[in-house]
């Protein structure tokens, strides 16, 4: 004997007893994406800088870059989930940054207005691995990287 909801079941799915509503993933990395951009932002103090030199989703992921956000000299993959993949996630960046020849970092947002990066590990000598970094470890290098590719004209 079936259940009255068949295939269908409601919205709403029982966890421990609680109920709790499902997580619509596509909002949710919308909402990473946002608020990565506004993260971006702030580090680099660009609030007065006008709109079109603004970091900013990629709404065209499916037709241009396939990835999340692009801001030269960088394309950044969000990742606001709880699994952690790592491998899959920097795999995915790769992917996307061979058409734009950018370099790939892969966000990710720990909770609490905190994020750690995935970057190649080229600088140490490895071609094809990454390098997990905290927040305080991946801002200057961020920096760095900003300036001088504003120095090689890519802003």
């Amino acid at each position: 004997m079936g259940n009255k909801w068949g295939k269908n079941w409601p919205k709403k799915a029982a966890v421990k007893g609680k109920l709790k509503n499902r997580i619509n993933s596509r909002a949710k990395g919308i909402r990473g994406e946002n608020m990565f951009c506004e993260w971006l932002i702030m580090r680099l103090d660009l609030h007065k800088a006008p709109e079109s030199q603004k970091p900013r989703r990629n709404l065209d992921q499916f037709k241009f870059g396939r990835t999340d956000v692009i801001y030269p000299p960088f394309i950044f993959e969000i990742k606001n989930c709880e699994k952690r993949d790592l491998q899959s996630f920097w795999n995915q960046a790769v992917f996307a940054s061979r058409d734009l020849s950018l370099e790939p970092i892969v966000a990710i947002y720990e909770g609490r207005g905190n994020w750690s990066f995935l970057i190649t590990a080229t600088l140490i000598g490895n071609e094809r691995g990454f390098m997990h970094l905290n927040e305080i470890t991946f801002v200057p290098y961020m920096e760095r990287r900003f300036a001088s590719s504003t120095t090689l004209g890519l802003h």
